[in-house]
């Protein structure tokens, strides 16, 4: 879906430059329309490697931590603060073991009594676009692997 090559860029984008990386039909529209401050991230996901399922449970257990998801976008959601972001990580981590990868080497969590093996490729990929300055438009994007342990 998103093109890695927006993370060449070491300069502030526009919104016109960072939707067209997203590849999702109505993004810049909705990005664009956005009022943001310095610590709104948002973050948009690329579901590799998992079915709709697991990716409805990933977006319902977003929402259920604060993650306001963009209508008609199952993979866009924007968070109030860097804080909340970081904690709806670590309570999806805690609940949901199973989403997490380690590309690092086997890697397992315990979860009810019952190991579970998290996989050893990439199986959810993810960015975070913040707001640059109230005064230019400009946006930075950076990858943010959201599910890598």
């Amino acid at each position: 879906m998103f093109s890695p090559k927006i993370f060449d860029s070491t300069s502030p984008l526009t919104v016109k430059e960072v939707a067209s990386a997203v590849k999702i039909d109505g993004f810049e529209q909705w990005l664009s329309s956005q009022e943001f401050n310095a610590d709104d991230p948002v973050i948009v996901f690329e579901f590799l490697t998992l079915n709709y399922n697991d990716k409805m449970r990933i977006v319902n257990a977003l929402v259920n931590n604060h993650g306001q998801k963009v209508p008609l976008m199952d993979v866009v959601f924007k968070f109030a603060t860097w804080p909340l972001l970081i904690n709806a990580r670590r309570n999806l981590l805690a609940t949901m073991p199973q989403y997490f990868y380690s590309t690092a080497g086997p890697a397992s969590a315990f979860r009810n009594n019952v190991r579970i093996d998290h996989p050893t490729y990439q199986t959810v990929r993810s960015m975070v676009i913040t707001y640059c300055s109230e005064k230019t438009d400009s946006l930075n994007v950076m990858p943010y692997e959201f599910f890598e342990l």
